[in-house]
C-alpha cells in the first residue's frame, strides 16, 4: 500500500489533473488512519503482554488462577505445573483407582482358580485383559502428565515465546508501522500534488500559459 502511494504521488506530480492529487491525498489519509488504529491496538497489546511479563509469568499465571476462583484442588494443580515443588495431585487419586483396579482383577483371578465357579473362563480373560490395558493407560497418563514434562512445554510458551519473541515481534511491527505512518504524513506535506491547493495551481497554470504566449 505504501509503495502503491508513492507511485500514485509521482504521477500525481507529473501530471497537471486535479483528480489524481485527490486520489493521492485520500490514499494517503487512508493508510494514515489505518497505521494509527493498527498501533494503537498493537501498542495496547504489547503494554498489557508487558504487564503480564514484568512480574514474571508464575506470578501472573497464579494470580490469574486465584482470581477467576478455582477451587483449591485444581489451583494446587496449577502451583505443581508452575513450579514442579510438589508431588502430583492427582497421583494419589491415581493410585487408588489403580489398586482398586488390581484388587477386581485379583477377585476375578480368584474366580477363574475357584473349580466349583461356573463363570465363563473367555469372559473372564477378556475382563482381566482390559483389566491391565486400563492399569496401563493410567500408568501412562501418570507419566505424560508430569511435571517433567508439562513444565518444559510452560516455559517455552510464556518465557520463550510469549515474553519474548512475541513482545519483541510486536514491537518492531508498531515501530516500522509508525515511521510507515510519519513518512506517509510528511510526503503528504511535501508533495506539490498534496501540498498545492486548487487556486495555486490555477495560478500557476494561468502563468506558465502567460509565459507560453509571450
Amino acid at each position: 500500500a505504501i509503495w502503491f502511494i508513492s507511485l500514485s504521488g509521482m504521477l500525481a506530480i507529473c501530471t497537471r489533473r486535479y483528480c489524481d492529487d485527490c486520489i493521492v491525498g485520500m490514499l494517503g489519509s487512508l493508510a494514515i488512519l489505518a497505521l494509527i488504529g493498527l498501533v494503537a491496538l498493537e501498542v495496547t497489546v504489547s503494554v498489557t503482554v508487558a504487564d503480564f511479563c514484568y512480574k514474571g509469568p508464575d506470578a501472573a499465571v497464579l494470580s490469574a488462577a486465584d482470581k477467576i476462583g478455582l477451587d483449591e484442588e485444581n489451583l494446587e494443580l496449577v502451583e505443581y505445573y508452575v513450579s514442579c515443588n510438589s508431588s502430583h495431585p492427582l497421583y494419589q487419586y491415581m493410585n487408588q483407582t489403580i489398586a482398586s483396579i488390581k484388587s477386581l482383577n485379583n477377585t476375578l483371578q480368584g474366580i477363574d482358580d475357584n473349580p466349583g465357579a461356573t463363570c465363563d473362563a473367555t469372559a473372564l480373560s477378556s475382563m482381566s485383559g482390559l483389566i491391565s490395558t486400563s492399569i496401563d493407560s493410567i500408568l501412562s497418563f501418570m507419566a505424560d502428565s508430569d511435571c517433567s514434562v508439562i513444565n518444559p512445554i510452560y516455559t517455552q510458551v510464556f518465557y520463550g515465546i510469549i515474553c519474548d519473541e512475541f513482545v519483541r515481534g510486536l514491537f518492531f511491527l508498531w515501530a516500522f508501522q509508525s515511521a510507515a505512518g510519519i513518512a506517509i504524513y510528511m510526503a503528504m506535506c511535501t508533495f506539490p500534488c498534496v501540498a498545492r491547493s486548487p487556486a495555486m495551481k490555477k495560478d500557476n497554470k494561468i502563468f506558465a500559459d502567460d509565459l507560453a504566449d509571450d
